[in-house]
């Protein structure tokens, strides 16, 4: 056999390494051609040396090898691209289904998502945030507790140490009326607070100087808005005077030493303007036993945080007579509860709830919620697309099948299905964030809240939120089509029945959540409908309120009220301290025969003689305040039935002896007893309540109309206020309008959770839509046949409902356990609550029904009315 001859591989490893890959092929070949040739003709040796040479010749710098610019990579996603946008305009219908199911669902959940990033940001913007922490009480028994502390408390505990870098104290400047030039308003957000409050929290400066601006007892600092207000956009205030009217001064004189800028929404307290702590009037501001002053301790790393608490009981212990009598310490420190909590800066917007808090809180639970609509709705919005994705596999078959043949691998199809829901999803959210933008302004109208975003700021945020929904939403329908056999797509086999079950079962989970939605939508309509028309034991219609700081008017507040009395369609007047929702105040109260450990809490409402009368309160025993009875302004005092419960009053209550002796009252005695009624929001439940008179605290008249020409009234009114001092400020405001405030949360709750209903809804239909004009499809001959074989029109739109009204049952019976619970969960909040009604899941099963045969109907009408001899020759 002869040897086979094969040229020097040396120079040959060499020539593949320098010469282009594009050219190299046909210069190997050529060169492997001349040595055979060379072989024959001169030998094997010098065939070698001439093939060497020959090489070297082709080692040019021309033809050295040149990186790849392009990668296999970039041309395939190019082509891929350029493959998906010829797909999408080839099928527009199916694009614009899938962007709006898509679009709408990122729209809803954009907002919820930057809503709850609001809600998770409060009070994040002061420098020292995880070091300021707000000393509260806290009730030993029941973990319960105020907001408010002693106003010494916080100043004693800073004079200790214990790891105290500083300590400020916010307490309420009261009802204030303002005189700037012709400027004569009324003010209530101002705050008397210690000069280190600046050292504890950080808000921007705009004009003067923070760390003198509240050293002198005549100081003011006014936030942006309110500077505004009275000196002009022009806001160079610092040194000009104002005039304020508040508590018992009378025109003092303040210099404006600072501007900052308003407070921004995420803080869980609100001023627009401070004050320091000299200027707040208290009978006695050493008082241990009042609650008066919001505590801020900005604590120093590594602090034992247990001995800050500890202290704290000892000092209001050691110095509260009304403590020592109330708490036993050595019972206390038996079992080592505390009268105090530090709560973090951070937490206390939505993890407080205590008593007399500084501001109105949030509520985690309904952040959780707000997280979970999010969640829901785009996971109904991916379902969405994976159906109509799947279901379109039908028109699909032959394009998976041809490129399998040419040569596609199942990694690259599944990569191209990505891409393409990728695409959809970067469309949709484009969309979505433009929609964001338009609506957004009506959504913080709606709610109260400042919820805003950031195109710029949140662009990767956006692009990776495409990227993972597409791919969420993608990657069932890219592994399940790139699966399909080439041999059963090219002879256009049906689809496997289990890839229908598994859209029946998505369907079924799909409607399952909207569901759950509109039950839970229904169940949060009824209880804040429940809450705002229950029956509170007292008349809230037609009261509109007047508060005054006007020392004319206040110094002659019955001839006001006679006055108002003239007019006809004025019903009653009463003149007093504070309203039911909320308002009352919280001083120690004695009780004849008991002592003060075994007295309940009572809280108290001071009123006058026309209280009763202007609210409707019914009273069960004994008689009202009445000017017959000189001694009630100081001796009287009338309970609600709680408090004669809580008391322990099994025989008449009426004469006996309670007092507020700490006030300078005496012993006065009980003239009647009014029935129960809701002095508080319905998340609580009703406490002991005692009303007395003390005129000199009272500051709010109440207004009794009838149902007469309200414009006209009001006119009156502001004339007749004029006539007593024409420079005190008129502001009137309608009283239940003040109670639904107490139910702001669950309003917005309402309006957020039906809103996105709705949404999840929509989505749910497009998609239903969309699957059954494709289900219908791939049972157009079916569909003819029966035709042929004498069914009717009503017959095949039975059928084709009944498939799909079979899904909707299911998802029904599974939503009804998950309802349940959630629900009850929620309505546990409040003390008053309706049951969960069986008429709720009721009408939504009724209404899926319709809007499921409305939604299909029109498709299967469609197909049940073609023509059988076109539906026949169909595929």
């Amino acid at each position: 056999m002869k040897k086979e001859v094969s040229p020097p591989k040396w120079i040959t490893s060499i020539l593949e390494n320098y010469c282009d890959p594009y050219m190299l092929e046909g210069i190997r070949g050529d060169l492997l051609e001349l040595f055979l040739e060379n072989v024959e003709l001169k030998g094997t040796t010098r065939a070698r040396l001439i093939y060497v040479f020959q090489s070297i010749g082709f080692l040019r710098l021309k033809f050295k090898k040149r990186k790849v610019k392009t990668s296999t990579f970039t041309t395939m996603l190019s082509n891929y691209l350029l493959v998906t946008l010829r797909y999408i305009k080839k099928h527009k219908a199916y694009a614009i289904i899938n962007v709006l199911g898509l679009s709408i669902g990122l729209t809803a959940s954009i907002m919820m998502i930057q809503y709850v990033r609001f809600e998770l940001s409060y009070d994040n913007f002061h420098k020292d945030k995880e070091r300021i922490y707000r000393l509260a009480s806290k009730n030993p028994d029941d973990g319960g507790g105020s907001a408010k502390i002693s106003v010494p408390m916080g100043a004693a505990l800073a004079e200790e140490g214990l790891g105290i870098e500083k300590m400020t104290r916010l307490t309420p400047f009261g009802n204030a009326t303002f005189k700037h030039g012709e400027n004569v308003l009324s003010e209530g957000w101002g705050r008397c607070v210690d000069d280190a409050f600046f050292e504890v929290f950080n808000f921007k400066v705009l004009q003067g100087d923070i760390e003198t601006a509240l050293k002198e007892p005549g100081s003011i600092i006014l936030t942006k808005a309110l500077a505004t207000k009275y000196f002009g956009e022009n806001i160079n205030c610092v040194g000009q005077n104002i005039s304020i009217t508040y508590q018992s001064q009378v025109d003092k004189l303040f210099t404006v030493t600072a501007v900052i800028e308003d407070v921004p929404a995420n803080s869980h307290f609100y001023f627009s303007f401070l004050a320091p702590m000299d200027n707040y009037e208290l009978s006695d501001i050493n008082d241990w036993a009042r609650t008066q002053a919001y505590t801020y301790l900005k604590i120093l790393p590594k602090t034992d945080h247990e001995l800050i608490i500890s202290r704290a009981t000892a000092l209001v212990l050691e110095r509260s007579e009304q403590a020592r009598e109330q708490y036993n310490l050595e019972e206390l420190r038996s079992r080592n509860a505390e009268l105090y909590q530090l709560q973090a800066l951070e937490s206390i917007y939505l993890y407080s709830n205590l008593f007399r808090e500084i501001g109105s809180t949030g509520n985690i639970t309904y952040v959780f919620i707000m997280m979970s609509l999010a969640f829901f709705i785009i996971l109904i919005a991916c379902i969405n697309f994976i159906n109509l994705s799947t279901a379109r596999a039908t028109t699909r078959m032959k394009e998976i099948g041809v490129r399998k043949v040419n040569g596609s691998t199942r990694k690259e199809l599944i990569f191209q299905f990505l891409l393409e829901s990728i695409v959809f999803a970067v469309f949709s959210v484009v969309i979505a964030a433009g929609i964001v933008h338009l609506i957004l302004p009506g959504f913080n109208a709606a709610t109260g809240l400042s919820v805003s975003l950031n195109l710029i700021e949140n662009l990767p945020f956006l692009l990776a939120g495409a990227i993972l929904v597409g791919a969420l939403a993608g990657s069932y329908p890219a592994f399940y089509l790139s699966s399909l056999k080439v041999e059963a797509v090219l002879k256009n086999e049906r689809i496997r029945s289990s890839r229908s079950r598994t859209r029946q079962v998505l369907v079924v989970f799909q409607y399952t959540l909207s569901i759950i939605l509109i039950i839970a939508t229904s169940i949060i309509y009824q209880q804040v409908d429940f809450m705002k028309n229950k029956n509170l034991g007292f008349d809230d219609e037609q009261i509109i309120v007047l508060n005054t700081n006007s020392e004319k008017i206040f110094g002659r507040y019955e001839a006001v009220i006679e006055e108002m009395k003239k007019h006809p369609n004025i019903q009653s007047v009463s003149f007093s301290g504070n309203l039911p929702g909320g308002g009352d105040w919280g001083m120690p109260m004695e009780v004849e025969g008991l002592s003060r450990e075994n007295t309940p809490t009572i809280r108290l409402l001071e009123v006058d003689h026309n209280y009763l009368e202007t609210f409707k309160f019914e009273l069960v025993k004994g008689r009202n305040f009445s000017k017959e009875f000189p001694g009630d302004e100081e001796l009287s005092y009338i309970l609600n039935e709680e408090a004669v419960r809580q008391l322990g009053w099994t025989d008449d209550p009426i004469g006996k002896n309670v007092g507020l002796t700490r006030l300078g009252r005496p012993m006065g005695k009980v003239i009647g007893v009014v029935k129960d009624f809701h002095f508080r929001s319905l998340h609580q439940q009703i406490a002991p309540i005692a009303m007395f008179m003390k005129p000199e605290w009272s500051r709010t008249f109440s207004i009794k109309l009838g149902t007469g020409d309200f414009e006209e009234t009001q006119k009156f009114l502001e004339d007749t206020w004029s006539e007593f001092d024409g420079s005190a400020p008129f502001n009137l405001s309608f009283f239940d309008q003040s109670l639904d405030r107490l139910y702001r949360a669950e309003d917005r709750l309402q309006y957020i959770v039906q809103w996105f209903t709705l949404i999840a809804l929509f989505i749910a239909i497009i998609g239903l839509s969309g699957l059954a004009s494709f289900t219908l499809i791939s049972r157009t001959r079916e569909f003819g046949i029966r035709k042929v074989m004498g069914a009717s029109v009503a017959q095949i739109i039975r059928i084709v409902s009944r498939d799909f009204l079979k899904l909707i049952l299911v998802a029904f019976i599974l939503s009804i356990p998950f309802s349940i619970l959630l629900m009850d969960g929620w309505l546990e909040n409040f003390a008053y609550r309706i049951d969960i009604s069986v008429v709720s899941f009721v009408l939504t099963l009724m209404l899926m029904l319709l809007i499921t045969f409305i939604t299909i109907f029109y498709s299967v009408f469609k197909v049940a009315t073609a023509n059988p001899v076109e539906s026949l020759r169909y595929e």
